[in-house]
């Protein structure tokens, strides 16, 4: 009983939670930050495995031929 008096009790030092914060603010920003995140590790991975694959290689390799091949017809 003693205890649930206690905690009805109003506390001088505020605790990190007792903070007013707008939580759709609060919500908002921790939204945020996680879509960028997983956006920002999606965009690496990704350019990670295009630049290691074959296949990057090839076209790479097919491209460079057909500027050089470009630069060098005479019309």
């Amino acid at each position: 009983r003693d205890g649930v008096l206690r905690d009805l009790e109003p506390r001088d030092d505020p605790l990190p939670f007792d903070v007013d914060v707008p939580w759709p603010l609060a919500v908002s920003l921790l939204v945020k930050e996680r879509i960028l995140l997983v956006t920002c590790n999606t965009t690496l991975s990704f350019l990670e495995f295009v630049f290691n694959s074959p296949a990057y290689n090839t076209w790479y390799f097919l491209a460079y031929m057909l500027i050089r091949g470009n630069q060098n017809y005479k019309h």
